[in-house]
């Protein structure tokens, strides 16, 4: 159900402005809220649903949660703190409010860059304000 969802969600995203992107200032990286592809659905589970559904082979405990985004008929696994950081993209939070919740969250400083860096890539973040 969710791949449909995901697959059946406004197409009108266009890939991150990275010219513009690349010239922010770091007050305005500080201030910057980010955009989720439409179609993209976050999903946590209190069990190894996904490692089960994808039948790997060594699913070492199925009490163990799992994150995933479901997005343009694909499924990525997240880490927690992946999770984490694309909800309160969700939630529309400044990306300074996000480093502090996923830090907090955490318990460890968390490479923000790497996931920018990640998320873009995938084209889960589409567009961001100031």
């Amino acid at each position: 159900m969710l791949y449909h969802q995901s697959y059946f969600a406004s197409k009108t995203n266009k890939k991150i402005d990275l010219k513009k992107f690349k010239k922010l200032s770091a007050n305005d990286f500080s201030n910057i809220k980010f955009t989720l592809d439409s179609s993209c659905i976050l999903f946590a589970s209190k069990f190894a649903i996904f490692s089960i559904w994808k039948k790997e082979q060594k699913i070492r405990n199925v009490l163990k949660p799992e994150f995933a985004a479901v997005y343009d008929f694909k499924i990525s696994s997240l880490s927690e703190v992946e999770f984490l950081f694309l909800l309160q993209i969700q939630k529309q939070k400044p990306l300074y409010k996000i480093y502090e919740a996923v830090c907090k969250k955490s318990q460890e400083d968390v490479d923000i860059g790497a996931l920018i860096n990640r998320f873009i890539s995938d084209e889960i973040i589409v567009k961001f304000d100031l």
